[in-house]
């Protein structure tokens, strides 16, 4: 599926659910938390979150993890609901799992977002919900791909969160894509915002004035 010219103000994006991750331990970044670090004032995840509340979706739950205290008091003026993530250390998709499963199952899909996409803004979100209403009959998952490259936020389907959820062993969403390709809208954009993120020093160093 390839996103042609369209017009995203129609979106009834209050339909929608939001998971921002940001548990994790940032190791390659060194001894900071990467989501913490200011970039014009902002932190990462503040300006994630500040992009998320903007759109103006139905719930947004933010799952904390590493430096716990920090992350919430970094938040304490947003709407959005954190949610501690016990077994942050077990990796990124036990966080996937503890927000979907904080959501009320009220709003029709779930975009999961990483909270270190700088580039990532409104319009992108909101493309990704344009391509999620307008997905084949049959897929339950949407993700953006840009130069053949798997991109984030992923969009889940309330159908494909409660399968994924009701995995008796260990439930796990990267697995479910991975083993239900015909159920996966993989949608192309010529935008690497849906693929660059920051894990390094470099990489922040690299932000420079290309986010706003």
């Amino acid at each position: 599926m390839h996103i042609p010219e369209i017009d995203i103000s129609q979106i009834a994006s209050n339909e929608y659910a939001i998971v921002i991750l940001a548990a994790g331990l940032s190791k390659r970044m060194g001894a900071e938390n990467k989501l913490l670090m200011q970039h014009k004032g902002q932190s990462l995840l503040e300006r994630c979150v500040s992009v998320v509340e903007k759109t103006v979706v139905g719930e947004v739950v933010v799952v904390v993890g590493h430096e716990r205290t920090a992350t919430e008091r970094a938040l304490a003026e947003s709407n959005v609901k954190c949610v501690l993530n016990e077994k942050y250390l077990t990796g990124q998709q036990s966080s996937v799992i503890c927000g979907l499963q904080s959501l009320s199952g009220r709003q029709k899909a779930t975009l999961i977002c990483l909270a270190d996409q700088p580039l990532i803004d409104k319009s992108h979100l909101l493309k990704l919900m344009w391509a999620f209403e307008n997905r084949s009959a049959g897929k339950e998952v949407v993700v953006p791909m840009y130069n053949k490259q798997r991109g984030n936020p992923v969009v889940f389907s309330n159908i494909a969160r409660t399968t994924v959820l009701e995995q008796m062993v260990k439930p796990d969403c990267r697995k479910y894509i991975d083993n239900n390709p015909d159920r996966v809208s993989w949608v192309s954009f010529d935008d690497q915002a849906y693929i660059l993120d920051i894990d390094t020093p470099a990489d922040f160093s690299a932000l420079g004035d290309s986010v706003s």
